[in-house]
């Protein structure tokens, strides 16, 4: 959800950030000798710097809030309706007694699950 947000934010930044010194470097190249000469007498690097602080202030925020509201459990959409192919834990009987357990699953021909089944 965020991510678009962030990349295009990222990109606008960068690109605000090189207009900003490009800006300066004019400025700097006509005669002024320092940064805060040239911001508080040119417009045009006052208005890119500060575009480019709102940028990177925006960008901050979606990714603090991309940290924030991220899901905690990814839940994987595996639905084999129509696939000869079935997922079956691989340890049926023990039943999930570790995290392990719970999450190894073994991707087998749905016609030779219940073989596997009836084995234990």
């Amino acid at each position: 959800m965020f991510k678009f947000s962030i990349q295009t934010t990222s990109i606008t930044t960068v690109i605000s950030l090189i207009v900003s010194v490009i800006n300066y470097l004019i400025d700097y190249a006509m005669g002024k000798a320092s940064i805060s000469d040239a911001l508080s007498s040119n417009l045009y690097v006052k208005y890119w710097l500060y575009l480019t602080a709102f940028f990177f202030a925006i960008t901050l925020l979606l990714v603090i809030a991309n940290l924030l509201f991220k899901p905690k459990n990814k839940k994987l959409n595996s639905s084999n309706m129509g696939s000869e192919y079935s997922n079956a834990f691989a340890y049926p009987d023990a039943g999930g007694s570790s995290p392990v357990e719970e999450y190894v699953n073994v991707r087998m021909k749905k016609s030779e699950l219940s073989k596997y089944q009836q084995m234990n």
